[in-house]
């Protein structure tokens, strides 16, 4: 059976965009959200242009970027839906080490989470990086979503969460998964993509 986390972004970006409540439960956590109107539109992918004088590597690209409407900001979505090592001591020195500049001083080197935690060279004002879509450019917010499973976040409440910033809200998966609907209409989103019983697998407790 194929795993979560090879198809997590797309599986994420059509929840988020064939949902209203998912959409609802969202613009609860971020004001933001909730100012859009509902014209939001999550798309999965989505690549980190610039940052003043500073480019960014083709691997820079938000896992699923959360659009507001035409030429107005963009909230990032980061997935963390594997079975990789998310401990707090590990996960903070794999994804929150800080970003330095690689080419000549031209581009931003490290992780999308420092990116998004904007630990970034002192010169690379938060606020102004872009991601393009569709020739518009957005101004990614501070505000950026976190999804993992459930037993990662339990592990952060049992035995500590890694030090994010305010900005960063933790989500998990099963949460968003159980206000898309039931096994039925949840197998039937994945189905379009690959075949299986993934809320078996993926979002009822073992």
């Amino acid at each position: 059976m194929i795993e979560l986390s090879q198809i997590g972004e797309r599986l994420l970006a059509a929840m988020i965009n064939r949902s209203p409540a998912i959409q609802d439960f969202l613009a609860e956590q971020s004001p933001a959200i909730a100012e859009s109107c509902g014209e939001i539109a999550a798309e999965p992918d989505a690549r980190l242009q610039r940052c003043g004088k500073y480019g960014f590597d083709t691997a820079h690209q938000l896992d699923v970027a959360l659009f507001l409407g035409k030429a107005k900001p963009c909230l990032g979505i980061e997935a963390k839906l594997g079975d990789e090592e998310l401990l707090k001591t590990p996960f903070e020195k794999r994804f929150l080490k800080g970003c330095g500049a690689s080419h000549g001083g031209m581009r931003i080197s490290g992780s999308m989470i420092s990116i998004l935690e904007g630990k970034l060279p002192e010169d690379c004002d938060r606020a102004n990086v872009i991601v393009e879509r569709q020739g518009t450019s957005h101004k990614l917010l501070p505000t950026w979503f976190l999804v993992v499973r459930k037993r990662t976040l339990d592990a952060w409440l049992a035995s500590g969460r890694p030090d994010f910033t305010r900005h960063c809200i933790v989500l998990t998966f099963e949460t968003l998964a159980s206000r898309y609907g039931d096994r039925d209409s949840f197998n039937a989103l994945v189905h379009e993509l690959i075949d299986g019983d993934y809320h078996r697998e993926w979002v009822e407790p073992r």
